[in-house]
């Protein structure tokens, strides 16, 4: 099962994998992280249900802080303690070329800011906060002359590829907070399913289909 989809990732370009409620041991959550952490096209990762202890969160911290192309991670309904939580932040937070804009749950602002991140994203949504952590390493790029780029591996050296060290996350932290602003997160709300009702269909659903019925039936 999970050695599978293990293999898979590194056999395949697939671009989802949705694994949620299945059996799945930290053995296979590690196999599936290491080849999560060399993959370069997978966007969403379905992990609900899943049980997650400690080992198995530091496995997904280590693939989420290698990963650029992962967009969308569920990890609803999976009991993560509060250790756990803040080793898979750890990752993401430390990505300096992270394009994860979904994350579903467990609130990851509060964890954020035990990580040196500031304390103004306790109040924001995930989207937000991840918004906000892919514009800080966004502006910590540009200040560093690197390529915006994400995608592009061979334009990193392979010292920028990985976990940054906790003084370089809490300094590029700093610098974009003071200029996207202390109070101000609506710029960074921006994922369709946090947009205010005013700003979607009053209709329809984007992932419904609606069907009119003729007079003939």
């Amino acid at each position: 099962g999970a050695q599978l989809a293990a293999v898979v990732l590194t056999s395949i370009s697939l671009e989802v994998i949705d694994i949620s409620f299945n059996r799945v041991t930290t053995v296979g959550i590690k196999s599936i992280m290491k080849s999560l952490s060399e993959n370069a096209s997978l966007r969403y990762l379905g992990l609900s249900g899943i049980q997650m202890d400690s080992n198995a969160a530091k496995a997904l911290s280590y693939g989420l802080a290698y990963n650029s192309t992962l967009r969308y991670l569920h990890i609803d309904n999976c009991a993560i303690g509060y250790a756990a939580q803040r080793h898979i932040i750890a990752g993401v937070v430390s990505n300096r070329l992270i394009s994860l804009r979904i994350l579903t749950g467990f609130s990851i602002g509060a964890i954020a800011a035990t990580l040196g991140l500031p304390q103004e994203l306790e109040r924001w949504t995930n989207d937000q906060c991840l918004s906000f952590i892919r514009s800080m390493w966004k502006q910590w790029r540009q200040d560093n002359g690197l390529s915006n780029n994400i995608h592009d591996r061979d334009a990193y050296p392979d010292m920028l590829i990985g976990p940054a060290p906790a003084q370089v996350v809490k300094r590029a932290a700093q610098m974009a907070i003071q200029i996207i602003g202390i109070n101000d997160a609506s710029s960074l709300n921006t994922e369709d399913h946090q947009k205010d009702v005013s700003d979607t269909s009053p209709l329809v659903c984007t992932n419904d289909i609606m069907l009119e019925k003729s007079k003939s039936g």
